[in-house]
């Protein structure tokens, strides 16, 4: 015969209540967690719908793809050898140059993506999943002298 569990302090209501508590301290969580989530996956489209983000990329893989007509863009080395004419016309000292340098040992992938049919944004951030520093880039900013005071003092006197 096997003899029920002697019971002490605990009964079954204390356990129920127990339970209860550790259910509702596991959605609280969950629910922290989720905000959380959501907060981080907000911040990442905010940040991924800046205009300069990726802007060298973009612009490279545009004046590549005016190099090749549209019905080649299914060929893999047509597309490639574009890349490759692009950046030898490149200025020495130029982000498109610093570019090149990164997109040359990834030109299949640059290939593939535009064979697939993506656009140049997507094509760009698959690149920057491979090589980070194609979206690290930036063009410098240019100087509005319109509207900067060349009267005023920098330094207080």
């Amino acid at each position: 015969h096997l003899n029920p569990p002697q019971t002490t302090a605990w009964s079954y209501s204390d356990n129920r209540v127990e339970f209860h508590r550790k259910s509702l301290n596991m959605k609280l969580f969950a629910a922290i967690v989720a905000c959380l989530v959501l907060l981080s996956s907000v911040s990442v489209e905010a940040r991924g719908k800046d205009p300069k983000d990726c802007e060298v990329c973009k612009k490279v893989v545009t004046s590549v793809l005016d190099r090749v007509e549209k019905a080649d863009y299914k060929k893999q080395e047509v597309v490639e050898q574009a890349l490759l004419d692009y950046c030898k016309g490149t200025k020495k000292d130029s982000k498109e140059k610093k570019l090149c340098y990164y997109l040359t040992p990834v030109k299949r992938d640059v290939s593939t993506a535009v064979k697939l049919g993506a656009p140049i944004d997507r094509v760009c951030k698959k690149l920057a999943r491979a090589t980070p520093e194609v979206c690290s880039l930036r063009f410098p900013e240019k100087l509005d002298l319109s509207k900067v005071n060349l009267n005023k003092p920098r330094h207080p006197r």
